[in-house]
């Protein structure tokens, strides 16, 4: 008989269990630096989870972390995450990244809030 994991365990699958807005310190990241792009005024709009299609890219859509648009065009992207020992974009993000690039022409900004270990 199979044994049912627990929704607390870890399943091994790489999903993260907060779901696709990321854990509650990734959360609060996002939040400060879109609190950042507000003060800094250069955006009328600032979107969280924007969805950009990425019909040439490895998925049919991205959903980007932060949006900086003005009178509705896309003028910046910003994937905030956790960095390797030098603050770089896992290999997932780098993917999404190049996808998000290919699609719209604007190179995203990575900011890691906090690094990883090496092993």
């Amino acid at each position: 008989m199979l044994k049912r994991k627990k929704s607390s365990e870890k399943t091994g699958s790489g999903r993260n269990r907060w779901g696709r807005k990321g854990s509650p310190e990734h959360q609060q990241a996002v939040e400060h630096q879109a609190e950042r792009l507000r003060q800094s005024g250069n955006y009328d709009q600032i979107n969280k989870e924007y969805l950009i299609n990425t019909p040439e890219g490895a998925r049919r859509y991205r959903l980007v972390d932060l949006a900086g648009l003005n009178q509705g065009v896309l003028q910046l992207i910003i994937e905030v995450g956790v960095g390797d020992g030098e603050g770089k974009p896992p290999k997932y993000t780098q993917e999404a990244m190049e996808d998000v690039e290919k699609a719209t022409g604007i190179r995203a900004l990575f900011i890691a809030y906090k690094r990883r270990k090496k092993k």
